[in-house]
């Protein structure tokens, strides 16, 4: 009997282990950790049960009732750092400020002082936020190895964390002492400090101390062109790319980078005194003459569409690109140039004809390079305005099977994704849910994104609210056509075959843009804003509000009106992904 009694006991044990570990797993941690302190009283010495208790309490907050189990086994286990560095955490947390410090100077003591025991240790006094007891820590871990790098990123951030701005920063002129190479990683660390202008000010005058002590080191120069610039003194940015351009001897690369910089970041007449520099200083004999060109008119076309444009702006653009395209003939620098020539023709000029002489133009050149496929889908966009849709499906087939030497992917991608709409338009939805499927397999792919609206909207729609989508790609393709009436009417049928679904938002938003395009913004306006009143839980309507404050911006020109809308948007839609583009218009039309 007693011996059926022993083979009984681990058995049940191991039964309520298993127990407790299902409760632990559907999230029910108080049962868990009941079962979990009933078989660690029954058997203390167990490892198991101990840690089971030490989980489930740490995650209910039971400090309390931890703190004794883990002093006990401290006791019995002296040389166990890290449940030393638990009952510390633990000390910490109940007030016992000075008891903690003990345990982790005792910690530090125990491992032998070494590297990763003070990791430990400063990682728990970081995480109870006593940020002077880890700097301390690490302060002396990196004296006693002489390794002037050790936990050099740790520093900074615990230096920024309590307003040591000057300090955190050293930290990080260190690291590039040591690993130049670490400087784009040392940006992305210090953007945080260039958000708060105090921060950005000691950081700044931080690295011009260093520079001055070592005025040829190429990291800090780069540094502190990316610090001028985010403090907005462009001026300043701009004398230091120069001087760092100098140190390189680059011959404008440079130049050309911070005016490269300087577009893809909106600061439109920042890029154009670069590249007025550049060009009034380098020849045509060096390398990135033709492409600074190029770059220029780039620069003038991205603020022409900032600013509403006109159609005297776009022909002058149209003509800039046609006369560098000459200048350059026979280059990828003119076949990029006819490629811009011809977006302008179709998108602003509304001239189908002229792009398309312009692509077929490219597309005879000896080098159309990477253009080419791009060319290719334009010229089927084109197609499918004029309703040629057989045409279009060619000039895109034409396209996917470009050359991979020519085009790494993008443009064929784009081209597959041209098909597959073709196919929707069609109503061949089956057909067009592989196709969709198969781009989503990319997702290095730009194209991805949309692949994935159109299978999101077939997901929810398809044999659903059939009448309803075919509404609207009826409506979609009328768009493609710039037949923006039939259009709106279209899209208007669609939302009230399916209404309250995501298709009647698309189709609601997509009839004001369609009515914005008649030369009807007001209209849009109010269709916009009574589109988010009648439905503000919409997963559109914070696109809603984000396109009617465009409207009056650009379009209807009530500067006033424009910014309510704007503060609407970041007050009622504080999450959405257009927050941030609000805040900045915001800042430029109270500055304006």
């Amino acid at each position: 009997m007693l011996s059926s009694a022993a083979l009984a006991q681990p058995g049940e044990e191991d039964r309520r282990y298993r127990l407790a570990e299902g409760y632990e797993r559907a999230g029910d941690m108080r049962g868990a950790a009941r079962i979990y302190r009933e078989l660690f009283d029954a058997d203390p010495a167990s490892e198991l049960y101990f840690e089971a208790v030490r989980r489930t309490y740490s995650a209910l907050a039971l400090n309390a009732e931890l703190l004794p189990l883990v002093e006990a086994r401290v006791a019995t286990r002296p040389g166990d750092v890290d449940l030393r560095v638990a009952y510390a955490d633990l000390l910490f947390r109940a007030g016992r400020r000075d008891d903690a410090r003990a345990q982790w100077r005792e910690a530090v003591t125990r491992g032998n002082s070494q590297e990763f025991v003070a990791a430990l240790v400063a990682q728990s006094q970081t995480d109870n936020r006593a940020f002077d007891l880890a700097i301390e820590t690490y302060r002396v871990a990196r004296e006693r190895s002489g390794d002037r790098l050790l936990f050099a990123d740790q520093l900074a951030f615990l230096y920024a964390s309590i307003g040591r701005f000057p300090e955190s920063t050293r930290e990080y002129l260190a690291i590039l002492g040591g690993m130049p190479e670490r400087l784009p990683l040392v940006k992305r660390s210090m953007a945080s400090l260039t958000a708060n202008p105090t921060a950005l000010a000691a950081a700044t005058q931080t690295v011009e101390q260093a520079l001055e002590r070592n005025p040829d080191f190429e990291p800090y120069i780069d540094l502190l062109s990316w610090l001028y610039d985010e403090a907005g003194n462009f001026e300043g940015a701009f004398d230091i790319a120069k001087r760092l351009d100098r140190a390189r001897n680059g011959r404008g690369s440079a130049i050309y980078a911070y005016a490269d910089r300087a577009l893809r970041e909106g600061r439109y007449d920042q890029a154009l005194a670069a590249l007025d520099y550049f060009l009034a200083t380098y020849g045509r004999d060096n390398p990135l003459h033709a492409i600074a060109l190029l770059t220029y008119a780039r620069v003038l076309e991205e603020r022409h569409r900032a600013g509403g444009g006109d159609r005297a702006g776009a022909e002058a653009l149209a003509t800039r690109y046609e006369e560098l395209a000459e200048r350059e003939e026979g280059t990828d620098v003119a076949a990029e140039a006819l490629l811009r020539k011809a977006r302008i023709e179709a998108d602003e000029l509304g001239d189908a004809d002229a792009a398309a002489g312009t692509l077929e133009e490219l597309l005879d050149a000896p080098k159309a390079g990477r253009a080419a496929g791009e060319a290719l889908v334009l010229l089927g966009d084109l197609r499918v305005r004029a309703d040629r849709i057989d045409e279009a499906r060619v000039l895109y087939e034409r396209a996917r099977s470009a050359d991979e030497a020519i085009d790494e992917g993008t443009t064929r991608d784009l081209a597959r994704l041209r098909l597959a709409e073709l196919s929707l338009y069609r109503g061949e939805y089956k057909l067009a849910v592989d196709s969709l499927t198969e781009l989503t397999r990319n997702t290095a792919s730009g194209i991805t994104n949309d692949a994935l609206a159109w299978l999101f909207l077939l997901q929810e729609n398809f044999e659903r609210n059939d009448a309803a989508l075919g509404h609207y790609m009826a409506a979609r393709l009328l768009v493609l056509q710039r037949r923006w009436s039939e259009a709106g009417e279209r899209f208007e049928r669609a939302a009230a075959a399916a209404p309250r679904t995501t298709l009647a938002e698309e189709s609601t938003l997509a009839r004001a843009q369609a009515q914005s395009e008649t030369g009807d913004h007001a209209g849009a306006v109010e269709a916009l804003i009574g589109f988010v009143g009648a439905s503000p839980d919409a997963l559109a309507a914070d696109r809603a509000l984000y396109r009617a404050a465009e409207l009056l911006e650009r379009r209807i020109g009530d500067r006033a009106r424009a910014l309510e809308v704007y503060t609407r948007l970041i007050t009622e839609y504080p999450r959405s992904q257009h927050t941030p583009a609000a805040r900045a218009r915001i800042r430029d039309l109270r500055s304006g």
